[in-house]
């Protein structure tokens, strides 16, 4: 492969990694936010534990957008670090293994919100249920 080739796959390997960093944080976010609003509509048919739920769910889905935001900012010192010293260094390649922490920590915020958005949504279809049997 040409120096030339093996630029252009680097520069297109960067290019999803950064796609892929952008959708994490949009799908923390748009989580977090999909759930403050259904929060918002159900109002006062909270019970203690749906509330729980709800901020357990919301605490995970911002934890997974810090995480988002970790990794960007762990990636711009992978990149700077790589621009500086070069590729053979050790440096840069412990930037490049830390921005992995930022990975795990968005994708499991992001299954913990689904996580608990669902034990919430269980919780909820099994109220309606019994209100619906004690109300006939």
């Amino acid at each position: 492969m040409t120096p030339a080739q093996q630029q252009w796959h680097w520069q297109e390997g960067n290019k999803y990694a950064l796609e892929c960093m952008q959708a994490l944080l949009l799908l923390n976010g748009g989580g977090a936010l999909a759930l403050l609003t259904f929060f918002g509509n159900r109002g006062k048919m909270l019970t203690t534990a749906s509330a729980d739920a709800i901020g357990y769910a919301l605490t995970s889905f911002g934890l997974g957008t810090v995480g988002s935001v970790m990794m960007f900012v762990l990636a711009y010192f992978t990149q700077l670090h790589y621009g500086n010293v070069g590729v053979d260094s050790p440096q840069p390649k412990r930037w490049h293994a830390s921005v992995y922490i930022g990975l795990l920590a968005a994708l499991g915020g992001f299954i913990g919100g689904i996580w608990f958005a669902r034990a919430d949504r269980n919780r909820v279809r099994s109220y309606n249920k019994i209100s619906v049997i004690t109300a006939s």
